[in-house]
């Protein structure tokens, strides 16, 4: 079992094998490296190590994640089975305890794994952005201290870097006075003149014969 289900969570010991058993976790690391990695990439500088430790965290959590999720499958189809054998003991007059105590269980290990998801897609997000920092920055001049420096810059827009990071990588390249290391940093996208002009308010008429009127609505004559 991962490390984040080690807490025993208060399954059926029936139910606890089950997801051991399904051969997924392999398969999805192995998608989640070839997405992620371009196939022909060659990772060659002082920041290896790093960026190998990075990518491996983004590789086990997509597995572990998935794994939680099998998990409450499970555990939601038990609780609608034994919901209904709890509906039909009520009918029937029967001890409801050990049904009970069944859901018992079943909701607090429902309240229990969104939270070991969420952690779990954090950690990898974190690992991801980090790895994305080394490599962009492996392209950069500098020394171990001022790119330590650099990869505590924050999120900024819909990528990685902003003007903050920026400023300062232009700053220590021109200390260094190498113009030659001066690069640039993946940007935000612009808005394509297509989808702006989308966005545009329409003026005219929608069903105009073509040619029989003018943008101002006067009727051509014949």
């Amino acid at each position: 079992m991962p490390r984040f289900t080690a807490k025993l969570y208060p399954l059926q010991d029936m139910l606890k094998d089950l997801p051991d058993s399904i051969p997924n976790d392999c398969f999805v690391a192995s998608l989640v490296m070839f997405t992620s990695v371009v196939e022909d990439a060659n990772i060659r500088d002082s920041v290896d190590e790093k960026v190998d430790v990075a990518l491996k965290k983004v590789y086990s959590g997509a597995p572990l994640s998935l794994r939680a999720r099998i998990y409450r499958t499970y555990v939601v189809q038990s609780l609608i089975s034994d919901t209904k054998s709890l509906y039909r003991a009520l009918d029937e007059s029967s001890d409801c305890s050990e049904v009970l105590e069944y859901i018992d269980h079943q909701v607090e290990f429902l309240s229990d794994v969104p939270f070991d998801i969420v952690r779990v897609s954090a950690v990898s997000g974190g690992a991801c952005v980090v790895a994305r920092h080394n490599l962009v920055l492996r392209d950069w001049e500098i020394d171990a201290d001022q790119r330590s420096s650099a990869l505590q810059m924050p999120f900024q827009g819909s990528v990685l870097f902003g003007t903050q990071l920026k400023e300062k990588l232009h700053k220590l390249c021109k200390e260094k006075k190498n113009p030659s290391s001066l690069k640039s940093l993946p940007g935000d996208r612009q808005p394509s003149k297509l989808k702006s002009s989308l966005h545009q308010p329409f003026n005219g008429s929608l069903f105009a014969p073509r040619g029989r009127f003018q943008p101002d609505g006067a009727v051509k004559g014949n």
